[in-house]
């Protein structure tokens, strides 16, 4: 994306840029330089006042992660229920995250979507990885899980055909000891 301001977003920005400079002494310089970018029209460095600013995340991945958050949301309640059957006595659901390397994406939008806006409270467990980062491609085999997922009609009954399935088909480390 190039950026090109035009002469009264330049004036805008060069103001901000100040207030900016008073208010973060700490960060002054980097905002001083910025303001003066724009003040002398340096058009070649307009770009570098934007490099903080990520690419538009595409609303079809942002809500995959949540049909997989809400997925695991729901394996972990129906495995809670079953607390005092003897295949899952004290067992308890673990979302184990995504690829940080490959699945960038999906990982930061996960970490933002449990702890910024703070949801899904049994998610936060600390997993095996502790990071959500499971540093091995996921997205195949989540998509698996949800495609019997989205067929399951009663989400709030899972059969233990329907959950043992998903459990045995998830991504390793969904299922471990309750701590």
């Amino acid at each position: 994306m190039d950026l090109q301001p035009t002469l009264e977003q330049r004036l805008i920005l060069i103001n901000q840029y100040k207030i900016l400079e008073k208010l973060y002494p700490e960060e002054a310089e980097t905002y001083s330089q910025h303001r003066e970018i724009l003040e002398e029209g340096y058009t070649l460095h307009y770009n570098d006042l934007i490099q903080v600013i990520s690419e538009d995340i595409p609303e079809n991945l942002l809500r995959e992660v949540l049909d997989i958050l809400d997925m695991y949301r729901g394996l972990y309640f129906a495995v809670a229920c079953r607390e005092k059957s003897p295949e899952y006595k004290d067992k308890q659901i673990y979302f184990p995250g995504f690829d940080g390397n490959e699945e960038v994406k999906h990982l930061k939008y996960t970490l933002f979507f449990i702890f910024k806006l703070d949801r899904y409270d049994e998610l936060k467990k600390i997993n095996s990885y502790g990071s959500y980062n499971t540093h091995s491609n996921t997205l195949g085999q989540y998509r698996k899980m949800l495609s019997k997922w989205k067929s399951i009609s009663n989400k709030m009954e899972i059969s233990d055909d329907d959950l043992r399935w998903l459990i045995e088909n998830s991504v390793y480390g969904t299922l471990g000891e309750k701590k």
